[in-house]
Order: C-alpha cells, then sequence, then structure tokens
C-alpha cells in the first residue's frame, strides 16, 4: 500500500508543477504580480503561499525542520516576485515535498500529527490534503491567468 501512496502523491506532484509551471510561463512579470481586485492574491501571492505551506506542513510538520514561514508577508499587497523566480521557488518546493515522500518509510507516513484546534492526521493524510489545497490554488492560478 505505501508504494501506491507514494506514487499517488508523485504522480499528483509532478502534474501540479507541470501544470503551475505552464501557467507562469506564459505570462510576464506584470501579469504574473497583477491582482484582479484590492481583496484578491497575485499569482506571485499564491505561488509564494504554496511554497510556505509546503514548508510549514512538510518541512516542519513531518520533517521536524525549523520553522521559518512569515504566512503573513505570503499575502502582502507591496510583493512583487518575478517569473523566474517564481519558476525556481515551485522547483525546489516541489522537489523538497518529493525528496520527504521518497525518504518516508510506511511507519513515518502512518505518524500523527497534532494540528490546530487539536485536530490529529497520520502525515500521509497531511500529504494528500496539501495536494488538494495546491490544486485549489492551481485552479486560482489559472483563472487569474486566464484574465491577463
Amino acid at each position: 500500500m505505501n508504494d501506491f501512496i507514494k506514487e499517488h502523491i508523485r504522480a499528483v506532484l509532478a502534474e501540479l508543477e507541470l501544470r503551475l509551471i505552464k501557467t507562469i510561463s506564459s505570462l510576464n512579470d506584470e501579469d504574473l504580480n497583477w491582482r484582479p481586485n484590492n481583496k484578491s492574491n497575485s499569482i506571485a501571492n499564491l505561488v509564494i503561499h504554496i511554497s510556505g505551506h509546503i514548508h510549514q506542513r512538510i518541512e516542519v510538520g513531518i520533517m521536524q525542520e525549523k520553522d521559518c514561514r512569515n504566512r503573513e508577508a505570503e499575502f502582502s499587497r507591496d510583493l512583487f516576485v518575478h517569473k523566474e523566480s517564481l519558476i525556481n521557488t515551485i522547483h525546489t518546493s516541489f522537489s523538497r515535498f518529493m525528496n520527504v515522500v521518497e525518504a518516508l518509510t510506511e511507519e513515518e507516513m502512518l505518524k500523527t500529527q497534532v494540528l490546530s484546534g487539536n485536530r490529529t492526521q497520520t502525515n500521509v493524510e497531511i500529504m494528500l490534503r496539501c495536494l488538494e489545497h495546491y490544486s485549489e490554488h492551481l485552479g486560482q492560478i489559472i483563472y487569474i491567468s486566464k484574465m491577463r
């Protein structure tokens, strides 16, 4: 079962990364940092948020690395990120996620974490939820890109 779950996670991560890169590559820096309105995020905000979320849930939560996330900065209206930097951020973050998936044993995948609200989830549940979360943001990114 462990191999099946790992293969599913690998396949979904690869597809998400491919679609993110394809969408971002088709836009210029202005488009990537444009907001549809004052209450919306830019594509750059969403990419930086995905990277921060990978850090928080995968690197800190599963691998017990030091937390250096600044979630508020991910959504800053002053944020401006160049296309190449966004592409590098995606490659780096998704590679880190993939490396963790490859390294985990079945026992580690089934280990639980206590999340906000005293909810407990296994590491595999957390990883699968991350994939859902990133798919939702990919939809937002594609929608914003079509507005440009």
